[in-house]
């Protein structure tokens, strides 16, 4: 080999191995994506001496290559163009995996003509290099029109895919690190989120003489779907109600501060438990879709006689434990709110005496749908058992046992959903 020509091919090698290394600092000197496709733009089309370069990153969402970023002549015109993931050489080059030398792009069926015409460019000898990280394309670099020779050869092709490998990492940890900011910032606004709920829900409030009140409420996400409140009234009444937003996290925490905003606005105007629950219900089904509805308990007690009226409006009936150990369910009512904002059955309710103690023991379907390894449900029964054999106890130490049962119970299964009881008793 003439020596001549061996010092060309030397020269070029070290033009290549100077020109990554340069690629390399550069591409590691920031995280922010947007800066960075401007950097790995003008760094290709310098390097590989071309008139024009482009990165298309991949939109999973619509099957898109996206021109992200375009350095040249007309370049302008061309950021954030969409072609089809099928269509043109990049999308050629996205399907089969290799890159593609071609020495004249307005005669090959592939091109995609209509983003010349759209910028006014006018491309002849097309590289396009696939970007590949942790074994996925992830988009395609090309090259327009070599400055100082007629196409692109071997050798470009050489050095392209090499520096397509480093812009692949970099543009993988960009993507990372957006995704990581993205989390951060959603983690911190639900912890912001859970807060707010859980100033929603009530501290245990000083109950009237004769009576102990106590609520507990586990989200089995950062934020839930279930609702509990102690409100007092006037002449010695107390509003009380324990609600289930169907599903759980952000759509069921919205629906349940709705649901806790229409209680509070309605309370001092309502006249009865039902006309509350009629208001819950049209405020309900007014603001959701049809697939979103509440089960809402909701009553008032007359701590001076113990009376207690209630509606049941489709949630799971509360345990009424007499002191005498007989059982009963808290079952009338009607519909959830939510389902149908006319209601071709009125809600009914059902008034019940309590004596010197009687204890009230509401709860979410998370307590009694609660499941093991085994996918056996906590249920029913164990449940009403579990209040009967140790209602004497108070409040706060039943509904502490109920939730140990139930945590325990489920063992190394994964929690599925909100767990929420409210307890009543009447003490004297």
């Amino acid at each position: 080999m003439p020596e001549n020509e061996e010092i060309i091919k030397l020269k070029r090698k070290v033009y290549e191995l100077s020109a990554l290394v340069e690629a390399s600092k550069l591409l590691n000197s920031t995280l922010d994506l947007d800066e960075l496709l401007e950097i790995i733009s003008n760094l290709a089309k310098d390097v590989m001496r071309s008139e024009a370069s482009s990165i298309l990153l991949i939109d999973e969402a619509t099957q898109e290559l996206v021109f992200e970023v375009a350095t040249g002549e007309k370049s302008e015109k061309l950021e954030k163009y969409r072609i089809p993931l099928d269509e043109g050489i990049a999308g050629h080059v996205v399907q089969t995996g290799k890159a593609e030398l071609v020495a004249d792009a307005q005669n090959d069926p592939r091109f995609y003509k209509k983003a010349d015409v759209d910028s006014t460019f006018v491309s002849h000898s097309i590289m396009a290099v696939p970007l590949i990280t942790k074994e996925k394309i992830i988009g395609v670099i090309e090259l327009l029109n070599p400055i100082d020779r007629d196409f692109y050869d071997e050798n470009d092709l050489e050095l392209c895919t090499a520096l397509a490998q480093l812009i692949a990492i970099s543009v993988d940890n960009a993507q990372l690190h957006i995704e990581a900011l993205e989390k951060r910032r959603f983690e911190e606004d639900l912890k912001v989120a859970r807060e707010i709920q859980i100033g929603f829900l009530p501290e245990d409030p000083i109950a009237p003489e004769g009576y102990l009140f106590c609520g507990r409420n586990e989200s089995c996400d950062a934020i839930g779907g279930d609702y509990y409140d102690f409100i007092q009234l006037e002449d010695g009444n107390w509003g009380l109600t324990i609600a289930d937003v169907s599903g759980h996290g952000i759509s069921a925490s919205l629906l349940m501060m709705t649901a806790r905003a229409v209680l509070h606005a309605n309370i001092v105007h309502t006249h009865t438990v039902e006309e509350m629950m009629i208001s819950m219900n049209k405020a309900i089904a007014n603001n959701t879709t049809p697939d979103k509805y509440v089960t809402f308990f909701y009553g008032e007690l007359n701590s001076l006689n113990g009376e207690f009226t209630y509606v049941n409006a489709g949630h799971n009936p509360p345990i009424l434990a007499r002191a005498n150990g007989d059982i009963q369910l808290l079952k009338v009512g009607g519909l959830c709110p939510g389902m149908f904002e006319d209601l071709l059955i009125p809600y009914q309710s059902e008034t019940i005496q309590l004596s010197a103690g009687d204890t009230i023991f509401a709860f979410t379907d998370g307590v009694v749908e609660a499941e093991n390894i085994n996918e056996d449900e906590f249920g029913d029964v164990k449940l009403q058992e579990l209040v009967k054999n140790n209602q004497t106890k108070s409040v706060n130490k039943l509904q502490d046992l109920v939730f140990k049962e139930v945590i325990d119970f489920i063992g190394e299964a994964q929690r599925l959903d909100d767990i929420t009881t409210l307890v009543i008793q009447r003490v004297s």
